[in-house]
């Protein structure tokens, strides 16, 4: 009898056991589901951020042209303003 008292605390701890090792598992797969949402909400934010630098980058480069053009069409007319001023003299 002494065996078979044993081997029953055997078989209940193996039991328990095993609810143990399920528990455990469904406890990684919470934390892993937590940490997978996690990421994806700081993928979404740094997407958007990106998406607002391409954006501001290129308003600025489009500014820059702007500028460059602005600044050759002021020279361009300086320098016809010279030539019809010395033409006239």
């Amino acid at each position: 009898m002494a065996e078979s008292k044993v081997e029953q605390l055997a078989r209940e701890t193996e039991l328990e056991l095993a609810l143990v090792k399920k528990d455990v598992e469904g406890v990684r797969k919470d934390v892993d589901s937590a940490n997978l949402n996690e990421i994806r909400e700081r993928l979404a934010v740094l997407e958007d951020r990106v998406t607002e630098f391409r954006e501001s980058k290129r308003e600025a480069d489009r500014r820059y042209w702007q500028f460059v053009v602005l600044f050759v069409g002021g020279i361009l007319t300086l320098a016809i303003n010279l030539v019809v001023s010395f033409i006239r003299k």
